[in-house]
This record gives structure tokens, C-alpha cells and sequence, in this order.
């Protein structure tokens, strides 16, 4: 019986192979094959192996990629490496997570402390607010003993700044509700995940470090 070894001898040896100590063969164009001790010029574009002096294939090389080839791979590419940062970002958040709190009641206690924190800054604005309103009423009840006669500019400028303050603790009012309203939100999302892996984890031997 012929070992595996000759068998491969005899069928390089049927393409005629060129006896040297490196022989390079590619299908052509034609569908034959072709085979040179140096690079065979119909090879250059397309895919080609290279045989050594036991007539054993020693390398296999793809055949250049088209621009378009190229521009799909290094896409696919960037999208695989994108998505292996994501989700190895992913995992760096579950780690920090789990290692922030013992018990899901951590959580709402923090996010009760934090709420707490930013209701007493809604206060805080929410009382300078109301002043400015009040001394808004008195600067109007002033401007009452000028019907007659022009209102003095340090009046009209008493006025003007307190507009501004009216309007700057308004829209401060309303962006401090927003802010509690992300924290309970977040605080929200951060629970729920947190049971997520606990249930995850709970049957492996460890969760993700």
C-alpha cells in the first residue's frame, strides 16, 4: 500500500512541479494550474500555494483583496472591535456594581440619601425664588407713586435685576426637579441590573472579576 507521504509526491508530480526547493502554484484563469520556481507573473492576483522539495505544501496565501474586499473587512473588522469594547466596558460596569453594594437595600438607601441631598438644593433656590417674587410685588407697589412722573433709573434697575433673578430661580427650580427626577431613575435602572446579576451569578462559582 502506498503511504500518505508518496501519495502526495505522485500528485504534485502529475502537475510537473519544477524541482527546486520552493515551487509556487496557483489556478489560472484558464482553470489550470500553474506552477513556477519563482512566482509565476498569472499568479499575482489570485490565490497560490507554495510547495517545498518534498512537494508538501509548506504556505497557502489568500488572493489580494479587492478595495471593495478591503473596505468590507476593515469594517467588519472595526465593527467586531467595537463590539468586543463594548462589551468589555459592559463587564467593567457589572464588577463596579456588584462591588459597590452588599444588598439591594444599599441602593435604595443611597438613592434615598441622594434625593434627600438634592431636595434640600430645591429648597434652597426655591426659597431665594420666592423672595425674588415677593420683592417683585414691592418694586411694582413703588412704581405706583410714579404714574405721573418718570419712574428713576435706579428704580428701573432694581426692577430689571430682580426679572432676572425671577427668571434664573425658575429655570433653576425646573432643572433641580429634572436632576431628581434622573437620580430616582437611575438609582431605578442601577437596582433592577443589580438584581439581574445577582440572579446571573447566584448558580456560577463567581461573578466576573
Amino acid at each position: 500500500m502506498v503511504s500518505s507521504r508518496w501519495t502526495v509526491l505522485l500528485a504534485i508530480s502529475a502537475f510537473a512541479l519544477p524541482a527546486s526547493a520552493t515551487t509556487f502554484c496557483c489556478i489560472g484563469p484558464d482553470g489550470r494550474r500553474i506552477c513556477g520556481d519563482v512566482m509565476p507573473t498569472q499568479c499575482l492576483s489570485r490565490a497560490y500555494q507554495e510547495y517545498g522539495s518534498q512537494g508538501t505544501i509548506v504556505r497557502q496565501h489568500e488572493a489580494p483583496l479587492t478595495p471593495e474586499q478591503r473596505a468590507v473587512r476593515e469594517a467588519e473588522m472595526a465593527r467586531k472591535h467595537a463590539e468586543e469594547r463594548r462589551l468589555a466596558d459592559e463587564e467593567r460596569r457589572d464588577r463596579a456594581l456588584l462591588a459597590s453594594y452588599t444588598s439591594v437595600k444599599d441602593i435604595e438607601l443611597k438613592r434615598d440619601r441622594t434625593i434627600a441631598e438634592a431636595e434640600v438644593q430645591l429648597r434652597t433656590v426655591q426659597d431665594r425664588y420666592d423672595k425674588a417674587v415677593a420683592r417683585r410685588g414691592e418694586l411694582a407697589k413703588e412704581t405706583e407713586f410714579y404714574t405721573k412722573k418718570p419712574v428713576p433709573e435706579s428704580l428701573k434697575t432694581q426692577i430689571r435685576d430682580n426679572e432676572a433673578d425671577v427668571a434664573s430661580f425658575q429655570a433653576t427650580i425646573e432643572s433641580r426637579k429634572k436632576d431628581i427626577a434622573a437620580i430616582a431613575a437611575r438609582f431605578d435602572e442601577e437596582q433592577r441590573h443589580y438584581q439581574y446579576l445577582l440572579e446571573k451569578y447566584k448558580t456560577t462559582v463567581s461573578p466576573p472579576h
